[in-house]
């Protein structure tokens, strides 16, 4: 397959916005979803919208660092390939990380809130 650095550009972003909105998004609301109690459906809807709202923003850049010419070697190609979905997944992991910390934060301070409770509770009780 002939194609220019320009095709390879454009052929790879839609592979990444492809797994973005077809896999990652749903794998990542679905499992918010099942880690809240209580409200996890409703707050899977809610994440579901503002990642592919965000996912269509994220800037995308691919440079396999390839020669001028575009005969280049495919072994260099995929090579090239690679390096840019790793740096992606590494990208992406620290942005999942963030909203799970930020999914979780109103639980884990309701947790202490009631701990705080029954603390206070069987402090006055004995």
């Amino acid at each position: 397959v002939n194609m220019t650095k320009e095709d390879r550009k454009k052929n790879m972003k839609l592979l990444f916005f492809g797994i973005m909105h077809i896999v990652t998004i749903p794998t990542l609301a679905s499992a918010l979803g099942n880690k809240i109690p209580l409200i996890g459906g409703l707050i899977k809807g809610v994440i579901n919208r503002i990642l592919r709202l965000k996912a269509s923003t994220i800037k995308f850049s691919y440079d396999p660092t390839l020669d001028d010419d575009d005969t280049t070697d495919p072994k260099e190609i995929t090579n090239g390939y690679i390096r840019t979905i790793d740096a992606t997944i590494k990208g992406l992991d620290k942005v999942l990380s963030v909203i799970m910390r930020v999914a979780q934060t109103p639980f884990i301070i309701a947790l202490f809130i009631a701990l705080a409770f029954t603390a206070l509770l069987l402090f006055i009780t004995t």
